[in-house]
């Protein structure tokens, strides 16, 4: 017989999986390499991003961030993006 904890687990179970993932990604990142897609970036005169699914989704949002802070931004299946 499998016996279930009658209390589900909470929110803030779930938010401490999502930052323990966050953070083991971001460990895996290097410092140069971070760097030098933000000089990247700021140099763009445009920038196309692309994605499906879940990565679609997160292309969007950062998309949507970088349009917020002045950049020219397109999504690759926007109708409205120009041609690369």
């Amino acid at each position: 017989m499998i016996r279930r904890d009658p209390t589900p687990p909470g929110v803030h179970h779930f938010l401490g999986a999502i930052l323990r993932e966050a953070m083991r990604t971001l460990r895996d990142v290097r410092e140069s390499e971070a760097v030098r897609l933000i000089e990247r970036i700021r140099r763009a005169k445009r920038i196309y991003l692309a994605g499906v699914g879940r990565s679609g989704l997160v292309a969007k949002a950062f998309g949507q961030r970088l349009m917020q802070m002045g950049f020219r931004v397109h999504l690759s299946d926007e109708i409205t993006a120009p041609g690369i």
